[in-house]
């Protein structure tokens, strides 16, 4: 495939601050093209990425230096509907999403390696499982040893929840992991899959409340009557980023959740500036350190999503403002809707957008060449 790369040296952005009347940061980016997808997962030095490509829907598995490669068993042709994030491991070399089945007949879990294909992760189910609307589970994370898939499974009943959060461990089988008396879902991992984040439905009011799992054991980390969410958990299994409401402000914004060593401190990092009621932000990835955390919001009740960059100094900046300060300007090719992933050093963030000249989904890797001015 055809790559696109694009570059400015910190020499260009010194001139350029010199005469221009806003601050440009002695910063710089190079991007690479990834494709016409939206990319969900990058590895931990950012040079492997996942996600689904367009109209397919299928999983690709992509390298900064080899491009992208379509995994096949995608469920949109035959079943007309996607379920699920792929995710890709902390080495790049094992992905996991939701795929058809070995008979080609419903959408299950699985787990892709280059030396062995997909591989079919049930059944067996658990005892309460079931094929449910031509699914029986879907994947949304994993451990980033590879050895742990987070998702859901269904149920063959809808009392206690028509979906619960599940586990898959390498060796062994898909684990209920329980919830409140509703649905709930694990949506990430640590890097040994022994901390799961995700959401746990309210058993009265039915709200989504941010969930985390240590060694098995549920623990919801919003109880309030808003909705919330936990999205992902950095390698260590100490800090959690996410979607809570914030009663100083109003909004439901981007949230972070720090152990203390003996309970989860909440930190509300806010929405975009100029947010009005019915807007939002979502934090979907974060740095190892948590000092940078990335995702999607939107200004308004509307579908206009555009995405995010959160830093201890800069707070909360859209992206593409982000990235223009920096004398990268990725405005010119996309009109970026979500950063929905980074490395883990920070360095290489995911994201993607409307292709301009298009109208089409693409996403890039930003990497930064130069972190003179984080």
């Amino acid at each position: 495939m055809a790559f696109a790369r694009f570059r400015c040296s910190a020499v260009l952005l010194a001139i350029a601050a010199l005469s221009a009347p806003s601050l440009v940061l002695a910063e710089s980016f190079e991007g690479r093209d990834i494709c016409h997808c939206y990319v969900t997962g990058l590895s931990a030095d950012g040079t492997a990425a996942t996600g689904q490509l367009n109209g397919s829907n299928q999983t690709f598995h992509w390298t900064w230096v080899g491009g992208a490669q379509p995994l096949g068993r995608g469920t949109m042709r035959k079943l007309q509907t996607g379920a699920g994030t792929p995710a890709i491991s902390a080495d790049g070399k094992v992905v996991a999403a939701t795929i058809m089945d070995d008979t080609r007949t419903y959408g299950t879990q699985g787990r892709w390696t280059a030396e062995t294909g997909w591989q079919q992760l049930m059944p067996p189910r658990p005892a309460d499982g079931a094929i449910v609307d031509r699914f029986d589970g879907g994947v949304f994370g994993m451990s980033g040893d590879g050895q742990t898939i987070t998702g859901l499974y269904w149920r063959n009943t809808a009392a206690g929840g028509l979906a619960h959060a599940s586990r898959w461990t390498k060796g062994g089988v898909v684990n209920d992991m329980g919830s409140g008396g509703g649905s709930s879902r694990a949506d990430d991992a640590n890097a040994d899959g022994t901390v799961l984040v995700g959401w746990d439905e309210d058993p009265v009011h039915g709200q989504r409340r941010a969930a985390v799992w240590v060694h098995g054991v549920k623990t919801v980390l919003d109880d309030s009557d808003w909705p919330s969410e936990a999205g992902a958990v950095n390698a260590s299994g100490t800090i959690i980023v996410g979607q809570a409401y914030d009663p100083a402000t109003q909004r439901t914004g981007a949230a972070m959740w720090t152990w203390t060593g003996s309970a989860w401190q909440l930190r509300h990092l806010g929405v975009l500036p100029g947010t009005q009621v019915g807007g939002m932000a979502y934090a979907t990835g974060l740095s190892d350190d948590g000092k940078t955390v990335v995702g999607t919001a939107r200004r308004f009740f509307s579908p206009s999503n555009r995405g995010f960059i959160w830093t201890e100094d800069a707070g909360m900046v859209e992206a593409g403002k982000y990235f223009k300060d920096r004398g990268y300007n990725v405005g010119k090719k996309i009109e970026i809707q979500s950063v929905s992933a980074i490395s883990a050093d920070g360095q290489v963030m995911g994201v993607a957008g409307v292709e301009l000249s298009t109208g089409a989904t693409r996403s890039i890797a930003v990497r930064r060449v130069s972190a003179a001015a984080r």
